[in-house]
């Protein structure tokens, strides 16, 4: 024969911990920088369930903040923020640990997986020169400034110079790998060969993943300043000097205060009793800037006053083309 035995009893209620996602991946995020994400976890069973702790990742993973009461009742869920900030670069992992009351599920791991990148950025200042406005034959400069405001090295690939002539790269310290929050200089001169406005423009290619190539703009304007004579003394005295005796020499300084060469075309000597010892301006150019001399003695044949004699420099000046030095000087017993 069967035997039936009948059993009767109340099924419990328990609380069930549900967390996602378990793992938790930040991708790639740039070194010093940070990024934050959403750990849910919800109460799918039958009775509330006690949170008693939510541990915390090591660094560079970090817990910001969570809503998760000590109770959650059923069916509620509460959530829970993560953020990785890399200050270095390479692969991370870590992770915390949900504790519960779940009868099933007391320690609930989360893993967190993220890799810092270090990424360059490319700063150049300026982006557009304007250069002085230069005499033609002459030259101006300025320096192009580049620095790397990123986390990783600034590889400076190439520069390309400029393509017209006037604009030339005189010395570049912009090569190979530029560390973070350094700054290195690009050199340019701007070198007219003729008078009026030029422009060109010149390229520098990178790593940096946003600006890869920067364009540098370049102005200018040539022009064309004409000499300028100065010549001192304008007047010169030589006093009282005896009948066949020299004076002391006394030295005429012709500058050019001009733009462009001085062309001495012609040196006119005052003749006798005024003697020309030594002359190195006749015939010469005169850069800008620079200056030629004459020296000149006095040597009087009669006991008389002499004046005026003259000393007359012709150049190429346009305002002053024949500068004129005013002598004199009394022969006395």
């Amino acid at each position: 024969p069967n035997l039936r035995v009948n059993l009767k009893g109340t099924a419990l209620g328990a609380p069930s911990i549900t967390v996602n996602p378990l793992t938790v991946n930040f991708g790639n995020i740039e070194v010093g920088k940070s990024s934050q994400q959403t750990v849910s976890v919800s109460n799918t069973g039958t009775e509330a369930l006690n949170i008693t702790e939510i541990t915390n990742p090591t660094t560079p993973f970090s817990k910001v903040g969570h809503n998760c009461p000590a109770t959650l009742a059923i069916g509620d869920s509460c959530q829970i923020n993560v953020k990785f900030s890399p200050t270095t670069a390479g692969s991370f992992s870590s992770s915390f640990n949900i504790k519960s009351n779940d009868p099933v599920k007391p320690t609930v791991k989360v893993t967190l997986n993220g890799v810092g990148i270090a990424i360059p950025d490319i700063l150049v200042e300026p982006l557009v020169v304007i250069f002085p406005d230069t005499n033609v034959g002459f030259s101006s400069e300025t320096n192009i400034n580049v620095k790397n405001l990123g986390t990783g090295n600034l590889i400076i690939n190439s520069v390309i110079p400029p393509t017209s002539s006037d604009f030339t790269i005189s010395s570049n310290n912009c090569v190979g790998a530029l560390v973070p929050n350094t700054t290195c200089q690009i050199k340019v001169k701007f070198s007219p060969t003729t008078a009026g406005q030029k422009q060109s423009s010149l390229t520098i290619n990178s790593n940096d993943p946003d600006s890869p190539t920067v364009t540098v703009n370049l102005t200018g304007t040539g022009i064309i300043i004409p000499p300028d004579i100065s010549v001192t003394p304008l007047s010169i005295d030589f006093g009282n000097v005896t009948v066949g005796q020299s004076s002391a020499p006394r030295t005429v300084t012709v500058s050019n205060i001009g733009g462009s060469n001085l062309m001495i075309t012609s040196v006119v000597y005052p003749g006798t009793p005024f003697t020309i010892l030594e002359d190195t301006c006749k015939g010469k150019n005169i850069a800008p800037n620079a200056s030629c001399t004459i020296k000149i003695v006095f040597q009087p044949t009669r006991a008389i006053t002499y004046y005026p004699y003259y000393l007359h420099i012709n150049s190429n000046d346009p305002d002053t083309p024949q500068a004129k030095v005013t002598l004199q000087g009394t022969g006395v017993w």
